[in-house]
């Protein structure tokens, strides 16, 4: 059964399709004032200054995949292109079938057009990783494993980590997110103010 929250969501999308307000509210059976004013705030957060198609996600939706991407960052695990269109995959595919079909990805999976232009909204750039042994060596200093014994302290209070029979141990070498953008691939992490330094 489709929420009143998904009804807008697919209704805003369709006058970002070509369909009237009007039109479009009698069919997803909205408040032709409601929707208008939601079109607005979607169109005013995710169109860029210059004139061009909309964003295919909703503001929303692509909130829900930045949220992934940012704790992926936090934890010392930037991404690659490649892995971002996955991301991206994964949760379209938890969409209802409908929506994505509204969304009209091929195989659910967005171009690089799209990637480009989630990075640009999103003040994202895409930075080549210096190689694993390299980083190793950089990071590991007295601040650098508080910091990851804090993260770790704050995983467990969250999801209430309790006992040992919680808790797994993954060999790098068999599972890593850091493994797949080893050397001079490029991940994504947030745009460097001035004076910052990256580190990763």
């Amino acid at each position: 059964m489709t929420t009143p929250e998904e009804a807008i969501q697919a209704a805003v999308q369709s006058v970002f399709g070509g369909t009237g307000i009007r039109e479009a509210a009698r069919r997803f059976n909205l408040v032709a004032s409601t929707l208008s004013r939601r079109v607005r705030q979607a169109r005013s957060t995710t169109l860029p200054k210059n004139n061009g198609r909309p964003p295919r996600l909703t503001p929303d939706e692509e909130t829900t995949i930045l949220k992934s991407v940012s704790e992926l960052m936090a934890l010392g695990a930037p991404i690659s292109r490649d892995q971002l269109k996955f991301l991206a995959r994964i949760f379209i595919e938890s969409l209802p079938e409908q929506r994505q079909k509204q969304i009209g990805f091929k195989e659910n999976t967005p171009g690089k057009d799209w990637i480009r232009n989630f990075l640009s909204r999103h003040s994202l750039v895409l930075k080549t990783k210096q190689s694993l042994e390299r980083s190793r060596y950089d990071a590991l200093t007295v601040n650098n494993v508080a910091a990851h014994f804090a993260r770790l302290k704050a995983i467990y209070e969250k999801y209430s980590i309790k006992c040992p029979s919680q808790v797994f141990n993954l060999d790098e070498t068999g599972f890593s997110l850091r493994g797949a953008v080893r050397g001079k691939t490029k991940v994504i992490i947030t745009k460097r103010r001035k004076g910052e330094r990256y580190n990763f």
